[in-house]
């Protein structure tokens, strides 16, 4: 292992990626399952839903891959541990949710989101 590495660890980004991927290519599944469901292939919906079921462990894998990226021997804090994650349809902007020098306007942050953040920690 390198000395960078040797002092930061693993990134976890590569991992967020294909944690992504998975979840998008799962839930590509649903759309087909119901119409397998509608018109009665019991044999396409069984496969169809072991399909999903596999990619739901494969997501889970990622995010337990994610997590020992993220563990506390790696700098990181317990509490920095994936849970639950969503993703934001845009960056945050200068003005909007960040200042001009990039910190965070948490309650303007708040209020913008408070349905996704209510979603996560419910």
């Amino acid at each position: 292992m390198s000395l960078i590495a040797d002092l930061f660890g693993h990134s976890p980004i590569r991992p967020m990626q294909e944690h992504m991927r998975a979840a998008v290519e799962c839930a590509r599944q649903i759309l087909p399952l119901f119409e397998e469901m509608i018109a009665g292939d019991t044999a396409a919906v069984t496969a169809r839903h072991q399909a999903i079921d596999r990619l739901e462990h494969e997501a889970d894998r990622i995010k337990n891959e994610i997590n020992r990226l993220l563990r506390t021997k790696s700098g990181f804090k317990p509490y920095e541990k994936l849970q639950k994650i969503d993703f934001l349809k845009n960056e945050f902007t200068v003005g909007d949710e960040l200042t001009n020098t990039f910190k965070k306007r948490r309650h303007v942050i708040e209020r913008k989101y408070r349905e996704l953040i209510d979603r996560l920690f419910k």
